[in-house]
């Protein structure tokens, strides 16, 4: 059967963690985001890898994700009346490796916060699923992300065919409850507005993808003991934090 992922790009899971989780991770978040080097580096801390992998078995979850997908980032956002901005429609293209490699299939080679990302090849970001787990309610006058049902089907887009593409495709707005996600082909073109109320947005935005990359390429995937990881070692709830990380 196909899901909604794969026929329009997104898909909507509501009531994955209680309300009582979602604060939590949001005193957890908090306290991250002021000790990290950049939001794009959550993995780092045990309570994120902890629940980056809770989602990756998640029974509602598991025909989002691949059963031979790995955790390979998380970026957290927090997007209220005083931290505000607009996203024009775009496509996700980068993707967080161990270093760069001599390929003409590799483009768009940059360093964010000291890692390093690129664009690989068309069959890799089709691999891809993000899973947007809210923090907080996302309504109509948050910011809530909107996208072009459908185009992740494309392929790449260039700018020049957005007006004849946002043309052809429905947009819908993903309003999602807290404690619900909201999973993603980062081919699908998305967008969001700025927050129109003072009610808050924050979202951990996790990336899973196949274990191995073509053409050399390596995930640069740290975990909570700030190296390399082949495979998931923890087992720890994301509700009990190592002290250390608290």
């Amino acid at each position: 059967m196909t899901s909604n992922l794969d026929r329009n790009g997104f898909e909507i899971v509501p009531a994955i963690l209680a309300g009582r989780e979602c604060e939590a991770i949001k005193n957890l978040a908090a306290s991250s985001l002021a000790r990290s080097a950049g939001s794009r580096q959550f993995l780092e801390y045990g309570w994120c890898w902890d629940l980056a992998e809770k989602l990756r078995h998640h029974p509602l979850l598991r025909h989002l994700i691949g059963p031979t997908h790995v955790t390979v980032q998380c970026t957290y956002f927090d997007k209220s009346l005083l931290t505000n901005w607009l996203v024009a429609y775009h496509q996700d293209l980068s993707i967080p490796v161990l270093a760069h490699v001599p390929s003409p299939a590799c483009t768009g080679w940059a360093v964010k916060d000291g890692v390093t990302f690129v664009q690989p090849p068309l069959a890799v970001l089709q691999s891809l699923v993000a899973v947007r787990l809210h923090l907080d309610r996302s309504e109509d006058d948050n910011g809530p992300l909107r996208v072009l049902s459908g185009s992740h089907a494309l392929g790449r887009v260039s700018a020049a065919d957005l007006p004849r593409i946002r043309a052809q495709h429905q947009e819908e707005t993903c309003t999602v409850p807290a404690g619900g996600i909201l999973a993603l082909k980062p081919l699908l073109l998305h967008a969001s507005s700025k927050a129109l109320s003072v009610a808050p947005r924050r979202v951990l935005h996790f990336v899973y993808g196949p274990s191995q990359l073509p053409e050399g390429l390596a995930w640069r995937r740290l975990g909570p003991k700030q190296g390399p990881l082949d495979a998931p070692n923890s087992t720890v709830s994301p509700l009990r934090p190592r002290r250390s990380q608290i």
